[in-house]
């Protein structure tokens, strides 16, 4: 993701609105901000695996995301939620 940094409330905030709006994600931002909630809600153990599945499972939700992208996200909210253990 380009830009600052975003605080997890916003990343979630945002995450949601997308999600309730029942619209797809628009674009590559939208597609970050889904793929940090997936990984912010899933253990720390299994988040790469689940995040990868995702990006499989729907590769038109997460068109812009590639899979580096995708573990560095993963790796990322599985650090911050062991460091909020």
């Amino acid at each position: 993701m380009s830009g600052g940094l975003i605080s997890p409330n916003e990343l979630m905030r945002r995450a949601k609105n997308v999600m309730l709006e029942g619209r797809e994600p628009d674009g590559y931002r939208d597609q970050a901000l889904l793929m940090n909630a997936i990984a912010a809600n899933t253990p720390p153990e299994v988040a790469v695996s689940i995040c990868r599945l995702m990006l499989r499972m729907y590769p038109e939700v997460f068109c812009d995301l590639d899979d580096d992208e995708v573990e560095a996200i993963a790796e990322f909210q599985a650090e911050k939620t062991r460091e909020r253990s």
